[in-house]
Order: structure tokens, then C-alpha cells, then sequence
């Protein structure tokens, strides 16, 4: 009984502790083998009913331990709605049938991976400690990058980009953008290692899938990268510009 109620208070205390930005969102959790996991991986209380109660103490101390979630197809999960309740979350990575993700204000989010599935709309706004973003395979046609000014490492080949905007991404140092429908690219801003060259955005194609040509801007100091990155692999059918 002393135990109990030491646990008890403990889970008080800690919830107390919580900043008002730290606390669930109140998103009820919508898929029942996301809960299940939730229960069987990270022991978030389940009610008798199947649900995940966000008022409960002890659910919102097990919901905020969460730093990382690793999902695989052991049990389909269709939809990761809940998931921003997950308030301390830096790594994301699954591999499932998610047609939605929205991740939007989750503030210690650094690392997303959601790549080879049926995705067509991701939500990342304000994700500000976003580093690395893979999310190739998918069909998106539209992805926002506004509000990601940490953003280092981009994966999202293979989808179905109609445009790319890199403007507010001053970090942003490893670009795979191939096979999408970009006609335009300006990636001048980006910072390339000269160890471990890293910008792959050739084999674009049209929405009938017929191949098209892509107009890449670079800065004048990336002709020689470029010498060597227009000899890789997915970078044909390019025509380059390079500006001061």
C-alpha cells in the first residue's frame, strides 16, 4: 500500500513539474495497435476499454518518458494520430501503411524517418530541432520546409514533388531529391562537405511519368562539387545555373 501511494504522489510531482507545453494535447489516440504498442513497448496504462486515458497521471508520465519510437509492420498501424501527445519525442522512425502524419509542434523532434510507404500528407510545422528528414518512396506531392531552420539531412526521393523550396534551410548539407516532378531547383544555399558530397536530384519526370529536365541553381562556389556530383548516379537530365 506504501508503495502505491509513493508512486502515486511521484507521478503527481512529476506531472506538476511539467511545462503547460510539455503536457498530452489532448489528441485522442485513434488506431488500437498504436495503442497496443504504446502499452507492450513503453507501459502507457490502457483502460478496460482499449483506450489511453490522457487525464491519468501515470499515462502522462509514461507518455512524456517517450524519446524515441522505432515501428515496424509487425502489427499494422494505420494512423499515428495521438502521437503528438508523445511531447518529448526527438526520434520517429516507422515503416507502416500511413496515408497522414501530422508532427506539427513537436519541439524536440530532431530526427524523422517515414520512408517507403503510401504517405501523402506530412505536417511538420514548427519542428524546429528538426535535423534529418527521410521520407523517399512515398506520394507526397508537396512538402513545407518554412519552419525547419535546423534541417541538415533531406532524403525524399521517389515521390511526387512538383517543387522543392530550400530557401530556409541554412544547414542543409545532404539533398536526395531524385525521381520526383521538379522542373526547378535552387539549392545555392546549401553547404556541401568535401569529404561526402551528397546532392542526388537528377531523373525527373512529368505526371504522365515521361522523363523531363531539371533547371538546378547553384552558388559560384559549387562549380567544383558539381564537377564531381554531375558524375554520380541520379544526376542526369540537369541543366545547371550558378549565381554569385
Amino acid at each position: 500500500m506504501r508503495t502505491k501511494l509513493i508512486c502515486f504522489l511521484t507521478c503527481l510531482w512529476m506531472c506538476a513539474a511539467c511545462s503547460k507545453d510539455e503536457m498530452p494535447t489532448g489528441e485522442e489516440f485513434a488506431d488500437s495497435n498504436f495503442i497496443e504498442y504504446l502499452h507492450e513497448n513503453h507501459q502507457v496504462p490502457v483502460t478496460a476499454n482499449g483506450k489511453i486515458d490522457l487525464n491519468d497521471a501515470m499515462t502522462q508520465v509514461r507518455l512524456k518518458a517517450i524519446t524515441q519510437l522505432i515501428i515496424n509492420d509487425a502489427k499494422p498501424i494505420y494512423d499515428l494520430t495521438g502521437i503528438r501527445n508523445l511531447v518529448t519525442l526527438n526520434k520517429l522512425y516507422f515503416n507502416s501503411e500511413i496515408e497522414a502524419l501530422d508532427v506539427s509542434n513537436m519541439e524536440y523532434l530532431t530526427s524523422l524517418n517515414c520512408s517507403g510507404r503510401a504517405l501523402t500528407h506530412l505536417n511538420i510545422p514548427n519542428t524546429p530541432l528538426l535535423e534529418a528528414l527521410t521520407c523517399n518512396g512515398n506520394e507526397l506531392s508537396s512538402l513545407d520546409l518554412s519552419d525547419n531552420p535546423r534541417l541538415q539531412f533531406l532524403f525524399c526521393s521517389f515521390n511526387k514533388l512538383t517543387s522543392l523550396d530550400l530557401k530556409a534551410l541554412p544547414k542543409l548539407s545532404y539533398l536526395i531529391c531524385h525521381n520526383n516532378c521538379l522542373t526547378e531547383l535552387d539549392a545555392s544555399g546549401m553547404t556541401f562537405d568535401e569529404e561526402d558530397l551528397i546532392l542526388s536530384c537528377g531523373e525527373q519526370t512529368d505526371e504522365n511519368g515521361n522523363a523531363q529536365s531539371l533547371h538546378l541553381t547553384l552558388s559560384e562556389s559549387h562549380k567544383g562539387f558539381w564537377e564531381e556530383l554531375s558524375q554520380k548516379i541520379y544526376n542526369s537530365n540537369i541543366e545547371v545555373t550558378f549565381k554569385p
